[in-house]
């Protein structure tokens, strides 16, 4: 799976992980007899309790796009192995990453300063703006 970024101009202001970098998503495409069908995954990874945790895990790949690859692969229902997978293989593959610490609820304004840090709480903004991206661009 290829990797996209969220381009705030076009999609909404601040679609960004915890510690500010831009948002992102895994896709592929699928095969052409299953094109109209997708396979969604929103990644977990659990919750940040409070601002100092949240800045902690800002500086790791479940609150930066900063540490994630170019490209992806991923098991289960997103795999693109036949014999594994023999239902979803060729259809298209969509994995939200999941960077905000708060199950892509948060769409806090102004960032919370933490230890002279600033950390966001956007993740429902990246959820918005990966549908947006997906259906202007991928569909």
């Amino acid at each position: 799976m290829d990797i996209f970024y969220l381009n705030e101009t076009a999609y909404g202001k601040g679609a960004v992980c915890l510690d500010g970098s831009t948002g992102i998503y895994y896709y592929k495409v699928g095969g052409k007899t299953n094109s109209s069908k997708w396979v969604l995954h929103l990644m977990g990874g659990g919750l940040c309790m409070n601002d100092e945790e949240c800045l902690m895990r800002s500086k790791t790949l479940l609150g930066s796009s900063h540490v994630w690859p170019s490209q992806f692969e991923f098991g289960g229902p997103l795999s693109e192995d036949k014999s594994y997978n023999p239902d979803f293989y060729d259809w298209n593959h969509v994995l939200f990453v999941y960077c905000d610490g708060a199950s892509f609820s948060g769409d806090r304004e102004d960032p919370v300063v933490v230890n002279k840090t600033k950390v966001y709480y956007r993740g429902h903004r990246t959820l918005l703006a990966t549908v947006k991206d997906l259906l202007e661009k991928r569909t």
